[in-house]
């Protein structure tokens, strides 16, 4: 079992995070503050702060769910503009999906409303 004192290191692609250092979690999903490990031209710098959305992919009960998660990655693969959060990479394995983009601190977006 991980200990919150013990960093549990993980590697996904040209990216790593930490496990015990989530930064938001919603129902199915878990974000971390993560970095890539490699230069990969123009967009990505070796050591550049990500954000790495893991989505369980067990809680995707339904295939009205699973349309709509299919959905919204391809949505925010195609979006482009300076200030949309630019999606790096996506990944999966058997039973995750992860979801790479900037890394955007300061707050969500609802707090920033609120003001």
């Amino acid at each position: 079992m991980n200990s919150p004192t013990h960093p549990q290191q993980k590697t996904i692609g040209n990216f790593k995070y930490n496990s015990n250092a989530a930064i938001g979690k919603g129902y199915s999903a878990t974000v971390y503050k993560g970095s890539s490990t490699i230069n990969s031209g123009a967009h990505i710098k070796t050591g550049q702060p990500v954000a790495v959305k893991v989505i369980e992919l067990k809680r995707i009960d339904n295939e009205l769910e699973a349309t709509l998660l299919r959905n919204e990655v391809s949505c925010l693969q195609m979006l482009k503009h300076e200030n949309i959060v630019e999606v790096k990479d996506q990944l999966q394995t058997r039973d995750r999906l992860y979801i790479v983009s900037e890394l955007c601190e300061g707050g969500n977006l609802y707090d920033h409303i609120k003001k």
